[in-house]
């Protein structure tokens, strides 16, 4: 057995994929992975990959005092961690702040606008807000950068379907679905 504490994080991370594909098993691959990502975090208290692990799998469990110890511990850390940002900016949507959500998702396309899942959140954050040309305008700025991808089509589409242009948000989707079937 090792006491290498990025092996443990990585298997709960690993874990914590088993968790994502395949939802009806959910209980015993996250037991698991939140058992490696303590012990990661146990083994390196300053791991950003434990603590955004094991953020992720209290997340999952819908224990939230937990969550937001843990997601605060990683992003002290590293303000940098993308997945941490997303799993933040969801729970406070979750919870009806959407103005410290947009805090975080605007953060988080400052330092990486072509983090996937940050890229649709911050659509949705702009239409959230009636700021439908502020969306179009970020999404047509990342699209040269990520070229016939899903999540920019996804992203269009969302725009289109806020404004209630149901075709094109159509064409949008089925461009995305093409992209990206699953």
């Amino acid at each position: 057995e090792t006491e290498y504490a990025p092996a443990w994080a990585g298997l709960a991370h690993l874990h914590t994929h088993i968790v994502v594909l395949d939802r009806p098993g959910i209980e015993e691959p996250l037991e698991i992975a939140r058992a490696y990502a303590r012990k990661a975090a146990a083994l390196d208290p300053r791991s950003q990959l434990a603590r955004t692990i094991l953020a992720y799998v209290y997340l999952l469990r819908g224990e939230m005092a937990p969550f937001w110890s843990e997601v605060e511990t990683a992003l002290a850390l590293n303000p940098n961690l993308m997945d941490a940002s997303n799993w933040l900016h969801n729970s406070l949507m979750m919870l009806g702040r959407p103005g410290e959500a947009r805090v975080v998702v605007m953060n988080m396309i400052e330092r990486d606008p072509l983090y996937r899942p940050g890229i649709r959140n911050a659509v949705n954050n702009f239409t959230m807000f009636g700021q439908y040309e502020e969306a179009r305008a970020f999404v047509e700025h990342v699209q040269p950068l990520i070229p016939n991808d899903a999540a920019i089509q996804s992203g269009f589409a969302a725009i289109h379907a806020e404004q209630g242009q149901v075709a094109l948000a159509l064409h949008e989707v089925e461009q995305a679905i093409a992209l990206q079937p699953s």
